[in-house]
């Protein structure tokens, strides 16, 4: 992993632990009480923290990132793998690729059309396509040194991907329209 790879994720880290920190316990109760009329009263912003918060106290203690998500509801498991990837998409597609969420990727292009995000699941499968990604075995992306990175990088048009995802609708807006579309399934 690279050095500027290495900030993003410690970034994305440090925002995490803040969000926790400022939540006490009772609005957090407060929050995955809250019925549906409230939820849909919500701003966007605190719409999409309010379902984040609610998928994830469901989600299952597993060591499988798959079973992870066992206990959610088809339209939760969507919300959730699309969250996922739009987490580490803050880093790159070669951070979904070997992280801990990379066996999310094969489901990741019918999470995208299930969101209606036709512009970003178009960029994922013509990325996989033209590439020859085998979504089942990313074993090659599991790199470990600046060098095998760079290898990475030159066998693949990562930085590429990562600007095009760039330039895409935010996929936190696709969310919230997709959360809204299906609120009492939250």
């Amino acid at each position: 992993m690279g050095f500027f790879s290495s900030i993003k994720d410690m970034f994305s880290l440090m925002r995490e632990i803040k969000n926790m920190k400022e939540m006490t316990p009772e609005e957090r109760e407060r929050i995955l009480s809250m019925s549906t009329d409230e939820l849909s009263d919500l701003s966007d912003g605190d719409l999409l923290e309010a379902i984040d918060l609610r998928v994830d106290s469901k989600l299952l203690d597993s060591e499988n990132v798959l079973d992870v998500f066992a206990s959610l509801n088809e339209i939760q498991k969507a919300f959730a793998y699309v969250q996922s990837y739009d987490g580490d998409m803050v880093i790159s597609i070669a951070y979904f690729f070997k992280g801990m969420n990379k066996v999310l990727a094969p489901y990741m292009s019918g999470a995208l059309e299930t969101l209606g995000a036709y512009d970003h699941k178009r960029l994922f499968d013509n990325f996989v396509r033209e590439n020859g990604i085998n979504l089942y075995d990313l074993s090659e992306f599991a790199v470990d040194g600046e060098r095998q990175e760079k290898k990475l990088r030159k066998r693949y048009p990562i930085e590429q991907y990562d600007e095009e995802f760039s330039q895409l609708k935010n996929l936190d807006e696709y969310l919230v329209e997709y959360i809204r579309m299906n609120i009492k399934e939250f």
